[in-house]
């Protein structure tokens, strides 16, 4: 009996320190969650974020090499310093700033008329300065006025969400929405639910209104839990590190081109990966020409026009490079355009004017052009640069064929008269 209860004081000896520490650890992560991390505002006392910045800012970032310098979302998902130093593209110095409303365009913007807007994912809203973004390229392609309410981190609808709770626009609505979105994200488990998503409230919301509590559903709360717990954002630095120094292997998100790509280190995404192998199908490109159909119903009932911009991945504009990551046959197959060009033509065949950007990309990138930074999933200036000049020609395009309806319908009407 005696001997029992020793062995008991033993175990509770060295499980009492564990449970402190682990409480502990438990409680800094939990506290991090509420006063340091900030984005995972809505699970607290917060409705959807009603802007992607702080309004009336300026964000500053440098690119180098240094440790605190930014770098591209792949090189952070390596984790391991000597990796992120080795893999990093120096970049300038990344300065924008946000206007009243928290959106990046430069200030002020209340009260003046916009011509086109353009929204949808990180795509839509990257650039080393305001001027640099898609919007500013095409504002000076097309000398209109063009409003960037685009929304990084946050997926094809968030941006899209905002224009619509947005009243300057219901008062004063834009000729052109121009939505876009990058390949990877082209599925039907991303479109099916269009109504929802647009429906979806935007903005702060009441305690008993708050989307908060869905977050507590098993599949929500787990990946809550995985997003934005620090004590595992510091275990798979750690795993990391070991996996590399002692496996000689990275993190299943990120795959190092063996050869490089256009003559340096390239990095790429791997699920993208994953998805160039096993591309999706037709029911996935019924359910976004439908979904764009649905989008481009509301914006007529609001007096605005779409276009939509088809963005490719990264590894499909550069599948050369992939050479030693995937099968040689996978990479060479005949059919690596089909996807994005059949979904262009299915809206285009559905009256939905599109934008696809894996041709004019393909031909750059085979001409040795980098449009894509090596150390990150977004397009680079040059992408940029190329997409906004594509974008600006497609609308004087389809403005072009417009008049031209309008002139021919004037012209019995005129005839007549002269009769």
């Amino acid at each position: 009996m005696k001997e029992g209860l020793t062995e008991n004081k033993r175990g509770l000896r060295f499980a009492l320190p564990v449970a402190l520490v682990w409480a502990s650890l438990l409680a800094v992560d939990w506290g991090a969650r509420v006063l340091v991390n900030q984005e995972p505002r809505r699970f607290h006392r917060f409705g959807r974020p009603a802007q992607p910045y702080a309004p009336m800012t300026t964000y500053r970032y440098a690119g180098g090499y240094g440790e605190a310098d930014f770098s591209g979302d792949l090189t952070r998902m390596l984790r391991v310093p000597s990796l992120v130093r080795r893999y990093r593209e120096r970049r300038g110095e990344i300065v924008f700033e946000t206007d009243e409303f928290g959106f990046q365009n430069t200030p002020p913007v209340a009260g003046r008329k916009y011509e086109i807007v353009v929204t949808g994912d990180s795509f839509m809203n990257r650039g080393d300065r305001s001027e640099s973004t898609i919007a500013g390229v095409l504002e000076r392609a097309s000398a209109r006025a063009v409003y960037n309410q685009g929304w990084p981190a946050a997926g094809a609808f968030t941006g899209l969400r905002a224009f619509l709770h947005d009243p300057r626009f219901r008062d004063s609505p834009p000729r052109w929405v121009v939505w876009g979105f990058i390949e990877r994200d082209m599925s039907a488990a991303h479109f099916a639910r269009v109504d929802a998503e647009l429906d979806a409230r935007h903005g702060p919301a009441g305690w008993w209104e708050s989307p908060r509590w869905a977050l507590l559903v098993p599949a929500n709360l787990q990946e809550y839990l995985r997003r934005y717990s620090y004590v595992q954002k510091y275990a798979m630095v750690l795993r990391s590190w070991i996996d590399w120094r002692f496996r000689g292997r990275v993190s299943d998100l990120v795959a190092i081109a063996p050869q490089g790509c256009l003559g340096r280190p390239f990095l790429f995404y791997g699920p993208e990966l994953e998805r160039f192998e096993r591309p999706p199908g037709d029911a996935d490109r019924d359910a976004i020409v439908a979904a764009c159909r649905a989008v481009q119903a509301r914006l007529r009932e609001r007096g605005s026009e779409l276009l939509v911009l088809l963005v490719p991945d990264k590894c499909n504009v550069y599948r050369e490079c992939l050479r030693g990551l995937l099968d040689p046959a996978a990479i060479a197959r005949p059919d690596a355009d089909a996807f994005l060009t059949r979904l262009a033509g299915e809206l285009a065949a559905a009256g939905v004017p599109a934008v696809n950007l894996l041709l004019p990309f393909r031909e750059r990138a085979l001409a040795g052009e980098q449009l894509y930074w090596s150390d990150d999933t977004h397009w680079n200036d040059a992408g940029i640069a190329v997409a906004g000049e594509l974008v600006a020609a497609r609308l004087g395009e389809l403005e072009g064929r417009a008049s031209e309806g309008r002139k021919s319908a004037r012209l019995p009407v005129a005839l007549a008269l002269e009769n």
